[in-house]
């Protein structure tokens, strides 16, 4: 028998009785669900850890807050920023700055409380030879011309209703041609800074869109993904890659069958996949987030069983996150 001293079950009844109350509050609209995921993968053989990005070049340490998706033409770098910026770097200095809301300029500080009405600028590539087209995760899809500081919205985020339910996190955009675009919804329930809340609901509510700017026609082209992120069309444009970040995978998905689905093309990676980019030589990079392998503890997968334990660490979160402000 273990015998306990009277202050170790006193602190174990306190701790027993607020993560009760915590989940008896709830958080309307949040229901975890079951999951489960492949035993985290072995690091050996492709995915042998090295320290190739240890030594690479930082720039503009501490003058750029949150650079997300990037992308690079020469010597020039393109990125938004937490702030709600896009900015283009050259050669390790930052030449032009465009906000997508100017009139927000004084309260876009990258505060938790100002990223709705801001903005967060995400997914960004090359539309044509003068503008860049950029995701949104509140506000919806931008052109952009950095170099004449102008912005043009496409798709406002209101008006991506399809089959009743909007889209309430933009992710990634890639372009198809000069009239389509594609880009991934994360999820039709919460926010970007809720992003926490996605991965541990796991509900299978995020979607690819597709959207014709000339017609302003908006169709889904794949739904029932878990926090679907990076998306990349394939070199002959026949399919697309998509980062499903909420099963560890990726996913190819047939642009030319009407009725093709997600099939997965890659399973169980050694972290959680955010953008997808094509290389000079034909490969792909993916940006991972986190870290699950067979010799750590892959928090995240052991919860998938508990979603009575989710339940309570959302509620954790937002306790110290609304009361003390010391996340975000």
């Amino acid at each position: 028998m273990i015998r306990l001293e009277p202050t170790t079950c006193v602190l174990i009844a306190l701790v027993s009785i607020s993560f009760y109350y915590l989940i008896q509050q709830g958080i309307t609209g949040f229901s975890p669900e079951y999951y489960t995921l492949p035993a985290p993968p072995k690091l050996e053989g492709p995915l042998k850890p090295n320290t190739k990005l240890a030594k690479s070049e930082h720039i503009l340490e501490s003058y750029v807050r949150g650079p997300e998706s990037l992308h690079v033409e020469g010597d020039a770098i393109y990125t938004g920023t937490l702030d709600a910026k896009i900015i283009k770097i050259v050669n390790g200095k930052i030449t032009n700055t465009v906000l997508l809301k100017p009139e927000n300029a004084l309260k876009c500080d990258g505060r938790f409380e100002a990223e709705p009405f801001c903005g967060r600028p995400l997914g960004i590539r090359r539309f044509d030879k003068d503008r860049l087209v950029v995701a949104d995760a509140y506000l919806g899809i931008f052109l952009v011309n950095v170099e004449e500081d102008k912005v043009e919205h496409i798709l406002k985020s209101d008006k991506t209703e399809v089959d009743g339910e909007e889209c309430s996190f933009h992710n990634d955009v890639e372009v198809f041609d000069n009239d389509t675009i594609i880009f991934s919804c994360s999820s039709s329930r919460w926010g970007r800074r809720h992003a926490f809340h996605i991965l541990l609901e796991q509900k299978n509510d995020g979607r690819i869109y597709r959207y014709t700017i000339s017609t302003k026609n908006l169709e889904v082209i794949a739904k029932g993904l878990r926090f679907p992120n990076g998306v990349q069309l394939t070199k002959d444009k026949t399919s697309l890659l998509i980062s499903e970040t909420g099963m560890a995978r990726v996913h190819k998905l047939s642009l030319t069958d009407p009725a093709g689905k997600p099939r997965p093309l890659i399973e169980n990676l050694p972290g959680m996949p955010d953008n997808i980019r094509v290389t000079p030589r034909g490969t792909y990079l993916v940006g991972l987030a986190g870290h699950r392998s067979n010799d750590t503890m892959a928090l995240f997968d052991r919860l998938g069983p508990h979603p009575w334990l989710r339940q309570a660490l959302i509620q954790v979160w937002l306790f110290f996150t609304y009361k003390y402000k010391l996340l975000f």
